[in-house]
């Protein structure tokens, strides 16, 4: 697992998602379906409108190949 600016701890959980899948070459439909939830749902985690439950983390984290805590809002120390 490697680090980028996505872990940097000024950005929302649903931006650093959003970074992690561009970098990655996905879209959005094609990590909504490997994460088993829809296209929109994932949208409105990226953009703020919703929180992710901690299973939805748990797999973008393993589809994305990072670990958990960068996508989170607290600093990794």
């Amino acid at each position: 697992m490697t680090s980028t600016p996505a872990s940097n701890a000024s950005l929302p959980v649903g931006r650093r998602i959003q970074i992690w899948r561009i970098q990655r070459h996905m879209t959005r439909q094609e990590l909504a379906a490997m994460i088993d939830v829809s296209p929109n749902r994932l949208g409105n985690i990226e953009t703020g409108r919703t929180s992710a439950y901690g299973y939805e983390l748990a797999r973008l984290a393993a589809v994305l190949n990072v670990a958990v805590l960068e996508l989170m809002d607290t600093p990794m120390t």
